[in-house]
């Protein structure tokens, strides 16, 4: 359907309207008048969908912050990461922007980190992103978030449960770029030929972060605690 954009609206004043009931599952339903040789369409649902339309229209255009912060929550629920991209871009035009992807500062859900006040010099909002990425469910993007700060993969690994926050986790916190900083301090001063690739990488990080689990399981059965002197 070719998209289309409201210029102006008018008032038509008030009409008699007719309530139909149908034995159908049919949400629309074309009626036809041959007395004066003119049809119209009845939806049992169009006032439903007009008021919500309305209410929607109002808050992206008077709160916007919250409109797309709550829009972004909702579409992360569903796991749509196409209609999330597509967000991204639109809130850009209303002076909105997605904040660092740091598992230290962001929480399970996009939150509004900076309100925009020009008075104060704020000339953008800026929205946290979520934990929960493509490949994560929410109760692990929760378990990430209430176990919070991090020190390094090691912490990552011991204040989270194992049964929760597995290697796969890790993998999906590394496809975000929430490892970023780290993959490119890997690669900082490496000649071309020596730089490692993404994917790789991601490898280390899951294979460094499962080794950690091991270690931390064969120590906490002997009752020592495990300290990595090369971390």
């Amino acid at each position: 359907m070719k998209k289309c954009k409201i210029i102006s609206t008018r008032y038509l004043g008030k009409e008699k309207t007719y309530n139909l009931t149908m034995k159908s599952e049919q949400h629309n339903y074309a009626v036809y008048d041959a007395s004066d040789d003119s049809n119209f369409v009845i939806s049992k649902n169009s006032c439903c969908y007009a008021y919500i339309s309305y209410i929607t229209a109002y808050i992206k255009a008077n709160y916007p912050d919250e409109f797309f912060c709550a829009y972004l929550n909702v579409e992360n629920i569903r796991k749509n990461p196409d209609k999330i991209d597509e967000l991204m871009k639109e809130m850009k035009k209303f002076d909105i922007i997605l904040g660092e992807k740091d598992i230290n500062l962001c929480s399970e859900d996009y939150t509004i980190a900076q309100k925009k006040d020009e008075l104060s010099g704020v000339t953008k909002t800026l929205i946290s992103p979520s934990v929960m990425c493509k490949g994560m469910g929410y109760h692990v993007a929760q378990e990430i978030s209430k176990n919070k700060p991090y020190a390094n993969l090691r912490e990552l690994a011991s204040k989270t449960s194992s049964t929760i926050v597995n290697q796969d986790a890790v993998g999906a916190l590394v496809d975000d770029g929430f490892f970023d900083k780290q993959f490119k301090a890997v690669n900082k001063g490496r000649k071309k030929e020596e730089k490692i690739s993404q994917e790789e990488f991601k490898n280390n990080v899951q294979e460094k972060f499962a080794n950690i689990r091991k270690d931390l399981k064969s120590a906490s059965k002997k009752g020592v605690d495990s300290v990595d002197l090369f971390e």
